[in-house]
């Protein structure tokens, strides 16, 4: 009898244990304790932003739940043909997503996801805090509890999102000492506006409304001229948003709102493109090793400026320069 009730206590015990390593574990460690799969890459929240992404591969049977998971997950097909079932009270919705298609876990829904068969998935954590000051700054009040789940939709914008973070991925990934990613950080109030904007039960007509009257000037001439500047003269160098909004006598936030409404872009793509539109007239009009250049322009190595030359571009720096002297 005192073995039962010894084997009783120890294995309640080991289950709040496991309830506290979940408490307190991050969003992909969660997956990874219900799936058995541990992620292919996680990205790790950048200084200054909130979310965070990991890239999957299921298999067999992977059952999630909506309120265990605690942030929204944004989950994009990258490869595959598994079939995502997604259970509520009311019924099931079925479908097998095609390659670039979206889907949505909200924290607050009582819903179980199942996913039946192989595939590839990018994922980004949204913390349920994050999504409500980025909506209480935008909009003037609290509209997270109106984003929706949604199963394998087809969104361009988020699809090209995606793509833009994939090759973030890509190179983080592929060269352990790159500098900190920051596309997630730098481009987080544009997801989260457009999750409100386009995938939530509140009025769109209201939301343009409340968000005239608190919408943000664009950068006047001058200070993003001395941004611009900024950028030039330190373009070999590690520019961090934090510096650029120095620059500008502004918080990060109010910067970043204000550079892009100036010029249609983030910071941290318009930095990318300068060291990549530097290296173009460096290949082409020098004959300075690639290596030089790479670090000329704010890469660490060679292969750092390949990987982002062949996403702006499409093709190798060396290509480039045999092809502009011909």
């Amino acid at each position: 009898m005192a073995n039962a009730i010894d084997e009783t206590i120890e294995a309640r015990r080991r289950s709040d244990d496991a309830a506290t390593r979940s408490a307190s574990a991050s969003v992909p460690d969660r997956i990874a304790q219900f799936s058995g799969t541990k992620p292919l890459y996680v990205l790790p929240t950048a200084s200054g932003g909130h979310l965070s992404a990991a890239r999957w591969h299921f298999s067999g049977q992977t059952t999630l739940k909506s309120q265990v998971l605690e942030d929204f997950v944004l989950g994009c097909r990258t490869a595959g043909t598994a079939t995502v079932i997604r259970r509520v009270e009311e019924g099931s919705v079925r479908k097998r997503p095609v390659l670039g298609a979206v889907s949505l876990i909200n924290p607050s829904q009582n819903a179980e996801w199942l996913i039946d068969g192989q595939c590839e998935v990018t994922h980004i954590y949204i913390p349920r805090a994050a999504l409500q000051e980025f909506s209480r700054k935008a909009f003037g009040s609290d509209l997270s509890h109106f984003v929706r789940e949604f199963v394998g939709v087809r969104d361009q914008w988020l699809s090209a999102y995606f793509q833009m973070l994939g090759c973030e991925i890509d190179y983080v990934a592929a060269e352990p000492d790159a500098s900190e990613p920051l596309f997630l950080a730098e481009t987080e109030a544009m997801l989260l506006r457009h999750l409100i904007e386009w995938h939530s039960d509140a009025d769109r007509s209201d939301l343009k409304a409340l968000e005239r009257g608190r919408r943000i000037p664009p950068l006047r001439s001058a200070v993003l001229r001395r941004v611009k500047e900024y950028v030039a003269v330190h373009l070999a160098e590690q520019i961090h948003l934090g510096n650029l909004a120095a620059v500008a006598c502004m918080s990060d936030d109010h910067f970043l709102r204000s550079f892009r409404a100036a010029c249609g872009t983030t910071p941290y793509q318009y930095v990318i493109e300068q060291r990549v539109e530097k290296a173009c007239h460096l290949l082409a009009e020098t004959r300075t090793p690639i290596s030089q250049i790479a670090s000329d322009c704010g890469f660490k190595n060679a292969p750092q400026l390949s990987l982002r030359f062949r996403a702006a571009i499409g093709m190798s720096p060396s290509r480039y320069r045999a092809a502009a002297r011909t």
